[in-house]
């Protein structure tokens, strides 16, 4: 594969040269672990992410001459940019880069909703019995009025263009799939 896209690409000959010890030797993939949770007093979404990688480090670093004491150790691995976090309101789709793919394998993020949730009345209903003894508020929906009510979040995406090669296990309620 190594010899064929030196064919292929000699126009972007730099680009191969930092693409192989970043991707090919070093420990794969990002691996994203996230969790979140919503904080109603502040209005933002606290969002914790665990990085890793999709292998461990072998002895094709000494193959590759890559020092394993720089960038790329196994807790410490780096991959270029910041990815984005896509989050879906209620007011609409606001995007986010804001994770590093570089740095401390623990980060917490905070991210501020752009929706607040307006202080709902529920309006009592006026002698709402007829007197035939059927009900008025019969064409309300009965759903489950404490999970809409909670946060403004419909749901959240990571790397939602997909520009990162990248395993991603996000932890979120079911009916945000």
């Amino acid at each position: 594969f190594r010899h064929f896209a030196n064919k292929v690409g000699n126009l972007e000959r730099p680009f191969l040269k930092d693409f192989f010890p970043r991707w090919v030797g070093s420990c794969g993939c990002p691996d994203l672990r996230m969790g979140f949770s919503y904080n109603k007093r502040k209005n933002i979404v606290e969002l914790a992410v665990l990085r890793g990688c999709t292998s461990l480090q072998t002895s094709s670093t000494a193959v590759l001459d890559i020092n394993p004491d720089t960038e790329n150790r196994d807790g410490d691995s780096g991959y270029p940019g910041m990815m984005s976090i896509r989050v879906y309101e209620l007011d609409g789709m606001y995007d986010h880069p804001i994770l590093p793919m570089a740095g401390e394998a623990w980060q917490l993020l905070e991210i501020q909703c752009h929706s607040r949730l307006a202080a709902r009345r529920f309006q009592k209903s006026k002698k709402g019995v007829k007197h035939d003894g059927s009900d008025d508020n019969g064409d309300v929906p009965s759903m489950d009025i404490r999970s809409s009510t909670e946060s403004p979040l419909l749901w959240i995406r990571a790397d939602p263009d997909m520009e990162y090669l990248a395993e991603v296990h996000f932890n979120q309620p079911v009916q945000m799939w």
